[in-house]
């Protein structure tokens, strides 16, 4: 069956589904930030951007969440800076935990509460706009803001037609090498591993290195599929659902090619068993403890982590893995509207303002995290030239799923999975139970 990247369109929302959905809704994946140097919040400049009228007023509430160290400076100065440009506004900004949020938001937003700004991710898009849990951007957002972003970025944001986001950031994966451990294999740094083949060749060799060394792993236990599973089946050539959204396609033969791939990880001990259970803490990874090549998929927090915790450990990044296709997974991140917002205007104006390129590089470069605007995107990471290259891993980077089930279709699948990493299931088995559990949610309508 032929899948293509096409957003799916999925019908509307009764208020049925809204209040069912603020409690059924499943959390959101944390998502980890470099620790890169803070600056303080640039002034606006003479020239900026002005996406709403001066005389835009009230008290405009934010949800924002760990982005990274520093973070309450960093946002506290931009709402400094704002209010001296915008002096009708009143800021009300509150930080939340990763976990949850989603649910968190809906709840709030079904009693009719809740803030006017909220930080999201794409795949709660289609979700939160057709049950009026946030507003169109068309009005609010001006034509100049546009014209910095990609066309491509804005279509990730819109749907049915309209745009529901105004994008201020984006993760790329990242794979990290032990440099130690290559040269032991006999494998130049310099020429680091970037297939498939390559990473068959570096279980082998770790392998036979003893000692507890492995060439690589895939997180079994995990909770998500987006750094886990998808990155094989896009790099095998599959997607996880159909163009048109009405049924899953992980059984197509290149999922089965990604699935029989990691069970090869564990059927020939190439993957600590430590990945069948819950990992607690970095100290407790067998990348980090020095026993692992290549480490499992990461994002720019796999940077953060390797110079704050483990500085003496001599690591290095691979390039985005390929099979078939060369793919990994990094979250679009955005600003919304709230429904409940009694202040579009000054909401808009807040995220206008934002979305600058002087402040989104601020954003970015604090947090390690890569712009999506052109002008900041040029600007960035002067300074620091492994966070510069991941710039380089944005065309190789897939998005959160944006259909209605995005998210809830993972507790369905991976059991299954992990049914197949323990030789209950073959893979086929495996993923043909997975695609029946996930075509019953699917239709649902």
């Amino acid at each position: 069956m032929n899948v293509h990247d096409s957003s799916p369109r999925v019908r509307g929302y009764s208020r049925r589904d809204f209040l069912r959905w603020s409690v059924l809704a499943v959390g959101g994946v944390s998502v980890a930030a470099c620790a890169v140097p803070q600056t303080p919040a640039a002034p606006a400049s003479s020239g900026a951007e002005s996406a709403q009228p001066a005389e835009a007023s009230g008290s405009v509430g934010v949800w924002y969440f760990p982005f990274g160290a520093g973070v309450e400076d960093v946002y506290k100065n931009f709402a400094d800076q704002f209010q001296s440009e915008y002096s009708q506004i009143k800021m009300e900004l509150e930080l939340l935990p990763w976990a949850d949020r989603y649910p968190t938001m809906l709840t709030a937003i079904a009693a009719g509460e809740g803030p006017d700004v909220m930080f999201m991710t794409t795949d709660a898009l289609i979700r939160f706009a057709g049950a009026n849990a946030i507003v169109p951007l068309d009005d609010l957002v001006s034509a100049e803001t546009r014209e910095g972003y990609d066309p491509a970025i804005l279509d990730q944001v819109s749907f049915e037609g309209s745009l529901w986001y105004l994008p201020m950031d984006r993760e790329v994966p990242v794979w990290l090498y032990n440099s130690d451990l290559l040269e032991q294999i006999e494998w130049d740094p310099a020429q680091p591993p970037a297939s498939w083949d390559d990473m068959r060749q570096v279980c082998e060799r770790a392998q036979a290195l003893g000692n507890n060394i492995y060439g690589w792993g895939y997180n079994a236990a995990s909770s998500t599929l987006n750094d886990t599973f998808y990155p094989f089946l896009y790099q095998a050539g599959g997607r996880p659902i159909s163009a048109d959204g009405s049924e899953s396609t992980l059984n197509s033969e290149a999922g089965i090619e990604a699935l029989s791939f990691i069970v090869e990880l564990y059927e020939k001990g190439w993957s600590p068993v430590e990945y069948l259970s819950p990992i607690g803490s970095p100290e407790e990874n067998p990348f980090w403890q020095g026993r692992q090549v290549v480490s499992t998929a990461t994002k720019q927090g796999g940077v953060t982590t390797a110079r704050n915790l483990f500085p003496d450990l001599p690591v290095g990044l691979t390039p985005v893995l390929q099979h078939h296709e060369q793919w990994g997974f990094g979250a679009l991140r955005s600003w919304a509207i709230s429904s409940n917002s009694e202040n579009q205007e000054a909401a808009a104006t807040w995220i206008n303002y934002l979305v600058r390129p002087e402040n989104m590089l601020t954003h970015c470069e604090t947090f390690g995290m890569i712009p999506v605007r052109q002008q900041a995107a040029d600007e960035a990471f002067t300074d620091d030239e492994v966070l510069a290259s991941l710039l380089n891993h944005v065309p190789y980077t897939f998005d959160e799923q944006k259909h209605k089930y995005g998210r809830d279709l993972m507790p369905l699948v991976v059991p299954e999975i992990q049914a197949a990493v323990t030789m209950q299931k073959t893979p086929e088995q495996a993923l043909n139970d997975a695609v029946t559990k996930v075509n019953e949610l699917f239709a649902r309508g």
